[in-house]
């Protein structure tokens, strides 16, 4: 008998642990997919900003992409394992079309009536555009949309 309730016992305590893992999985998830939220509603921001139609403000510009490069680099520490080299690649992506804003002094109309500026900017945001750094886009897209329901499409496709 006494077996039989150690045996049962040592059971309790393996399958508390294995729950413990579980929901520690589980709860780093649901940060990874509120982080992805937070990071999404950054991303609308931006692209309304710079698709609306009117000369954005370069303040509000360099703010609300400071805003989603941040939570793009919270998203990815908060990333699982399988997005890691994923998540580096689209932050640096990221961080490059943010040098090449630099150049114009987040003047985004300046890329289409200064040649000169637009060049230079177009060396630093050339990083966006590399088939690696699409690649990874997409999977993070990909995970996003499957994992927590959420469209980030930062690849712009």
């Amino acid at each position: 008998m006494n077996r039989a309730l150690t045996f049962l016992v040592g059971m309790s305590i393996a399958s508390a642990t294995l729950v413990a893992c579980g929901d520690s999985a589980e709860k780093k998830a649901a940060d990874f997919c509120t982080v992805v939220e937070q990071t999404a509603t950054a991303q609308q921001a931006i692209v309304a900003l710079l698709n609306s139609g009117e000369a954005p403000p370069p303040a509000e510009v360099k703010t609300s992409l400071d805003t989603f490069r941040r939570r793009l680099s919270e998203m990815s520490a908060a990333a699982p394992e399988v997005l890691a080299d994923d998540m580096i690649l689209v932050v640096n992506g990221f961080t490059a079309f943010d040098l090449g804003l630099q150049k114009v002094e987040y003047d985004y109309l300046r890329l289409l009536s200064d040649d000169a500026a637009a060049e230079q900017a177009q060396a630093d945001m050339a990083a966006m555009d590399a088939p690696e750094t699409q690649d990874a886009m997409a999977a993070v897209d990909d995970y996003a949309l499957a994992n927590c329901g959420i469209a980030l499409d930062t690849s712009g496709d």
